[in-house]
């Protein structure tokens, strides 16, 4: 018990500062701001024998040697980002914090390849939800001068050994839920986006893009789209709305911090 309300209290510090989705540092307002973008996917939305309700458990994201060498921030942005959905969302679950995560990682730098099991036991959770990404563009494929954007995971959830639910499989390295959610921005446009380039890559003549979206920003719209479809597979979305503007009106009604409260902190 101990243990779980340790995480719990942790966990509550996502919703506090954030890393940044591939790259900085932002609250998580700012991390909230994401949610709005767009993006078409398919998501099969499937009976709850995941459940996660009071679970302690843990965020891990495999990506493949090539795409994390292009993008290095990607798995610890679903890794965080996902963290928090369940951090706010999953009623009783005690999140461990990405950080936490992270740090466990590096030092079992073939954590990849381990059995799914051995994870959850190295991490100390009842649950670990593994993200597998398969493919992950920012531009059109055989054209660089076009944004076309694709994410494509592999949601899984394993359930640590002596702690089997509603699947009852008992075996901590299968299982018991996998779903593949694919999201693509822009999702109304056949063709991608046409682009001059931008600060990384300057593109002909080193003009950067004036209008529409540049290439961090399809980045943030996928992964905003992809975490939409993949949240309501745990949770209530319609609850998680109300939550949500529940917390924005009480942050309203308590104002400002005052001078007195700065000063004591």
């Amino acid at each position: 018990m101990a243990e779980r309300t340790r995480r719990s209290v942790a966990a509550g510090c996502l919703l506090a500062v954030l890393p940044m989705p591939l790259g900085g540092c932002v609250g998580v307002e700012a991390v909230a701001g994401i949610f709005g973008g767009g993006g078409a996917g398919d998501v099969r939305v499937v009976q709850r024998s995941h459940d996660l309700d009071g679970r302690s458990l843990a965020v891990v994201a495999a990506v493949d040697p090539e795409t994390k060498r292009r993008h290095p921030g990607l798995g610890p942005a679903l890794e965080a980002l996902l963290a928090l959905r369940f951090a706010r969302h999953v009623e009783g679950a005690a999140v461990v914090p990405p950080e936490e995560v992270t740090g466990w990682q590096r030092e079992h730098a073939y954590w990849e390849t381990a059995p799914p099991g051995r994870v959850a036991e190295g991490l100390g959770v009842d649950r670990v939800v593994r993200v597998e990404v398969s493919e992950f563009r920012t531009r059109q494929e055989g054209n660089a001068w076009v944004l076309e954007g694709v994410l494509n995971a592999a949601v899984q959830v394993y359930e640590a050994e002596g702690t089997a639910g509603a699947a009852g499989l008992g075996d901590p390295d299968r299982p018991v839920f996998l779903e593949r959610v694919t999201v693509r921005f822009p999702e109304d446009s056949p063709v991608g986006l046409a682009t001059l380039g931008d600060s990384g890559d300057p593109g002909p003549g080193g003009a950067a893009t004036q209008s529409g979206p540049d290439e961090a920003a399809v980045k943030k719209n996928l992964l905003a789209a992809w975490l939409r479809r993949v949240g309501p597979i745990f949770y209530d979305q319609k609850e998680a709305q109300k939550r949500d503007r529940r917390r924005e009106r009480e942050r309203a009604d308590a104002g400002p911090p005052s001078r007195s409260a700065e000063g004591a902190a």
